[in-house]
C-alpha cells in the first residue's frame, strides 16, 4: 500500500488535487484534463482504485462565450482516509505544496507524473543565422511552489536520482530547469514511463559537427 499512496501522492503534486467537501470527514482526489490525455487518466484511474471508487467521465463544457475548447474529463474518487492522509501533508494553509514524505524518494516513475503534468521539453533551431546544431530545454514548471520547496525537490531529485536540475526565477515564480548535458540521462531513464499522449515531451539528442 505504500506505493500506491506514494503514487498517488505524486498524482496530487500535478494536476491533480485532493479535496475535502460538505460534511465528508475524508479527502476525496479529483482532476481535471482535456480529453487527448485520456490515456494519463486510465493510468491514475488504474492506481487509484486500489482504494478508493473511480468514476472517470466526459465533463460538460458550460462556458456560455462561443468559444470552442478541446474537450475535457474528469476523474473524481470516493473518499478515503489515505487521501485525508496524504491531503494533510500536501496542503498548508490553502497552500498546495510538497509531500516531503513521498519527495525524500522520489524515483524515475513518480517523477514521470510531475513531468506528464508541468514539464515541458522545447527545441529550437535556426539554421538561417548560422545554427547547426538545436538547442534544447527541459523545465519542471510547478510554478505555484514557493522557493524554498523547488530547491527540495530539485535536491531529492538529485540524490535519488543523480540529474542535477537548478532553480530558475522568472518575474514572481520560480521553476526547475535541466542543463543540456544531463537532457538525454533524464529522457533515458523518464521516458519508459510516459503516456503515449506525452511522447511529445521527450526529445532525442542531435549533434552535428560543424
Amino acid at each position: 500500500m505504500e506505493a500506491i499512496e506514494k503514487k498517488i501522492s505524486f498524482m496530487a503534486m500535478g494536476d491533480g488535487g485532493l479535496y475535502i467537501t460538505g460534511k465528508c470527514r475524508n479527502a476525496r482526489f479529483i482532476m481535471n484534463m482535456v480529453k487527448d490525455n485520456s490515456d494519463y487518466l486510465d493510468l491514475c484511474k488504474t492506481v487509484l482504485s486500489e482504494v478508493a471508487g473511480v468514476r472517470l467521465f466526459d465533463k460538460p463544457d458550460y462556458n456560455k462565450d462561443g468559444i470552442t475548447r478541446r474537450a475535457q474529463m474528469r476523474l473524481e474518487t470516493s473518499v478515503s482516509p489515505l487521501f485525508s492522509e496524504i491531503h494533510s501533508r500536501l496542503y498548508k494553509d490553502g497552500h498546495k505544496g510538497l509531500d516531503g514524505k513521498h519527495v525524500a524518494n522520489i524515483d524515475w516513475e513518480c517523477l514521470s507524473y510531475l513531468y506528464m503534468s508541468d514539464g515541458s521539453a522545447a527545441t529550437y533551431l535556426r539554421p538561417e543565422i548560422g545554427m547547426i546544431n538545436p538547442s534544447y530545454k527541459v523545465t519542471l514548471n510547478m510554478k505555484r511552489l514557493y522557493p524554498c520547496e523547488q530547491e527540495f525537490l530539485r535536491d531529492c531529485i538529485s540524490n535519488n536520482l543523480g540529474v542535477e536540475f537548478s532553480v530558475h526565477k522568472q518575474n514572481n515564480y520560480t521553476y526547475l530547469s535541466l542543463p543540456v548535458k544531463q537532457i538525454g540521462m533524464f529522457m533515458e531513464n523518464i521516458s519508459p514511463f510516459i503516456c503515449e499522449s506525452f511522447k511529445y515531451k521527450i526529445i532525442n539528442l542531435e549533434r552535428k559537427n560543424k
